[in-house]
């Protein structure tokens, strides 16, 4: 007697990863039966199972593939049934994304992301730009985990960081922010003797920095006794004709700026006086500094320090001050218009 298949195989659609069992059912009981994928006879493995109970035959692959889609036939001597396995890639889902980071030149940074899936191949991008491996780019990919490490951070590395990987993009900001200055090598007390030359140093974390010099709450200007300079990471105060005055000068004014009127193109003049010699002035107008050119004359002569406008204009009406150190004194300039006829407006 004929053996027929009473159940037949259908079709079948599994996602990757997944256990799938292909099952028939014969008329009777027997042991002829093959199982083929693709006209090819299958075996079973460690990823396939071949079971017969009575009439019931089963053929069941564990872990499905994509590779394991495909035609798959079951036969007996006098019949045969196929079906079709179509297998779904697993979807990657993002399990671990990036998040925005700050850091500060000169460190490094390790940015992670972790997938639902192995084996994955991804693009690190910075700003849309595909990031390469190098001496100071670090790619790796372990399992379901991708690492980017970027090593020696500049300002410039500062932009968007991404990560994408068939349908999955996550992204992150780098913050890349120059490091706080401080002061490595402080300032030490020094002496020195009357009319000598002392140089005072102090060394900062970084380079490229402005500082100021102060004595007590004065800031400190270049000038004829002083002088200011940098080189690397090093900054130096240098004070010629060192005086006594010098550690604690209490300078008063003697003699205050007097506020001046003049006619256009004439000349004007201001004095101060203090009670020091030797000390650098600082002149402004309208809070703006003063130098010396063409049409102004600075001087100073011991304790009297002079200011000169030639052949002033209307314009140049404004407030006048004489700094020295932590004093001040101010006064106004004011010019009169001539008329077309030479008179005063």
């Amino acid at each position: 007697m004929a053996v027929t298949i009473k159940k037949k195989l259908e079709d079948c659609i599994v996602q990757e990863e997944e256990e799938v069992r292909l099952e028939i059912e014969l008329s009777k009981p027997s042991l002829h039966v093959k199982w083929m994928k693709n006209n090819v006879v299958l075996q079973p493995g460690d990823n396939m199972e071949i079971h017969a109970k009575g009439a019931m035959h089963s053929l069941i692959i564990k872990r499905v593939a994509y590779a394991d889609q495909g035609y798959y036939t079951c036969e007996t001597v006098d019949d045969k049934t196929q079906a079709k396995l179509t297998v779904e890639l697993k979807k990657i889902q993002l399990v671990k994304g990036l998040e925005a980071v700050k850091i500060y030149e000169g460190e490094s940074v390790t940015f992670n992301v972790e997938l639902s899936l192995e084996n994955v191949e991804g693009v690190w991008t910075k700003d849309g730009i595909k990031l390469k491996a190098g001496p100071h780019c670090h790619i790796t990919a372990l399992g379901n985990k991708h690492t980017l490490t970027l090593f020696h951070l500049t300002f410039d590395d500062t932009g968007m960081i991404s990560f994408e990987a068939d349908g999955v993009h996550t992204s992150g900001r780098l913050t890349v922010s120059e490091p706080t200055v401080k002061i490595t090598k402080p300032l030490v007390d020094t002496e020195v003797p009357e009319k000598g030359r002392i140089t005072f140093e102090c060394e900062i974390s970084r380079v490229n920095t402005n500082v100021k010099w102060f004595k007590g709450t004065a800031e400190l200007e270049p000038g004829k006794r002083l002088g200011i300079h940098s080189q690397g990471c090093k900054r130096y105060l240098q004070i010629d004709k060192c005086t006594c005055e010098d550690p604690a000068r209490n300078i008063k004014i003697v003699k205050n700026l007097q506020d001046v009127e003049v006619a256009e193109r004439e000349n004007a003049s201001f004095m101060c006086e203090i009670t020091h010699d030797e000390v650098e002035g600082q002149w402004y107008k309208n809070n703006a500094k003063i130098k010396a050119g063409d049409n102004v004359k600075i001087k100073q002569e011991g304790r009297a320090h002079m200011l000169l406008f030639k052949s002033v204009k209307p314009e140049d009406t404004a407030e006048i001050k004489f700094t020295a150190e932590d004093v001040s004194s101010c006064a106004q300039l004011r010019v009169k218009e001539l008329t077309a006829v030479g008179l005063w407006v």
